[in-house]
């Protein structure tokens, strides 16, 4: 009763606002969870690696987490769009929308797959990373974390997408996983 009285005396009860406590309440604890294997990743790649390894290893993740922001400014621009549609409930736009967004970040990101991995073809990557792995070690590894950071940019735009239709939960889920 008091509890009722509560919520409905701050508006609480309402449906929409079920829906941010929820987002809120979930998205809380997929980011707790997230943190903690983040620390449980470090413990254990310490562990399975040694100073040299860790230090390529620390350099790349650190790289490919700042360019996981590099989306050109699209990602926002769909969702504010995806906003003003849902309002309207324009589904035809919506989708032409969410395929044009697709289709751009598929042909920017291959094509930044493709140049970038032929150029890195050529460069010594022991030098760069002052290290004694082996080049072909290294160059595998960077064109494959690269291939992994273009499909992550290609596929955020779901996480886009759902936070346009306010499930902000899923998206600290999905992060969770990654």
């Amino acid at each position: 009763m008091v509890k009722n009285y509560i919520l409905r005396k701050y508006g609480l009860i309402e449906n929409r606002n079920k829906i941010i406590l929820k987002n809120i309440f979930s998205a809380g604890i997929f980011k707790f969870i997230t943190i903690l294997c983040f620390f449980l990743n470090i413990r254990y790649t310490l562990n399975y690696l040694d100073s040299n390894q860790y230090g390529v290893w620390l350099t790349l993740s650190t790289f490919i987490t700042w360019f996981t922001f590099f989306d050109l400014g699209f990602g926002n621009g769909l969702k504010n769009n995806l906003v003003k549609v849902n309002i309207s409930n324009d589904k035809e736009l919506a989708n032409t929308y969410v395929s044009t967004t697709f289709a751009l970040f598929v042909i920017v990101f291959c094509t930044i797959f493709f140049i970038f991995g032929f150029i890195a073809y050529f460069l010594n990557w022991s030098s760069i990373f002052n290290t004694t792995i082996n080049n072909k070690s290294l160059l595998f590894i960077i064109i494959f974390s690269l291939g992994c950071l273009c499909l992550k940019l290609i596929l955020n735009i779901i996480n886009v997408i759902l936070q346009a239709h306010q499930k902000n939960n899923i998206v600290e889920a999905i992060q969770m996983f990654q």
